[in-house]
C-alpha cells in the first residue's frame, strides 16, 4: 500500500515537474482557469452563432420579442432561451475568470 502512493506521489511530482509546475496548487488553479475559459469560449461561440442568425444582438432580439408579444413563433421563442441562456453562461464564464485571475 505505501509503495503505491509512493509510486502515485512520484508520478505526480515527475508530471508537475514536465509541466512545469512548481506544485499541485498551482496546477489546479490552471485547470480550474482553463476549464472556466473553455466554458466561456463554448457559451460566447453560441452567442455569436444567434448573433449571425438574426443579424443582431441580444438585447435588439429581446427588444423585438418584447415588442412582438402576441405574435407565436415558436422556433423564435426557442431561440431566445437559447440565446438568453448563452448570454447568462458568458457573464456568468467572465466573472469566474476574473476572480481566478485575481487569486493568483
Amino acid at each position: 500500500m505505501q509503495l503505491q502512493t509512493l509510486s502515485k506521489k512520484n508520478t505526480v511530482s515527475e508530471l508537475l515537474h514536465s509541466l512545469h509546475y512548481s506544485n499541485i496548487e498551482e496546477a489546479g488553479y490552471e485547470m480550474l482557469l482553463l476549464s472556466a475559459q473553455n466554458q466561456y469560449a463554448e457559451y460566447l461561440s453560441e452567442t455569436r452563432k444567434f448573433e449571425n442568425k438574426y443579424q443582431m444582438t441580444f438585447e435588439e432580439f429581446q427588444k423585438k420579442m418584447e415588442e412582438t408579444l402576441y405574435k407565436e413563433d415558436f422556433d423564435e421563442e426557442d431561440d431566445y432561451m437559447d440565446w438568453k441562456f448563452a448570454c447568462d453562461g458568458v457573464c456568468y464564464w467572465k466573472e469566474k475568470i476574473t476572480e481566478l485571475n485575481s487569486c493568483f
